[in-house]
């Protein structure tokens, strides 16, 4: 990932199948149309590919791989990946 450099990041997660990165690619020209200030634009995805220029993302299986799977399994309870310590510094509003 590249270095994230404003002081507040919009962040996504995106796995499977069920909505291809036309969706993350729409919510982040979405969030550049709409905010006036500089931000970071974060997509934690299983698919690295597909994605705007300007997108930053995070390989979700690398994240994934720290957690026992009693933890972190399929389905919705990878969004608790966000509050993982190794994402943002303490001194950056994340969006989700």
């Amino acid at each position: 990932m590249g270095q994230i450099v404003s002081e507040f990041v919009v962040t996504c997660i995106r796995w499977g199948q069920l909505y291809g990165p036309e969706y993350v690619n729409n919510l982040y020209r979405s969030a550049k149309k709409y905010t006036k200030s500089d931000f970071d634009f974060v997509c934690i995805s299983d698919s690295q590919s597909g994605y705007d220029q300007g997108i930053k993302v995070l390989d979700l299986n690398m994240i994934r791989k720290d957690f026992p799977d009693q933890y972190i399994r399929q389905g919705n309870w990878q969004k608790l990946l966000l509050y993982s310590p190794q994402l943002f510094s303490d001194e950056k509003v994340v969006i989700f």
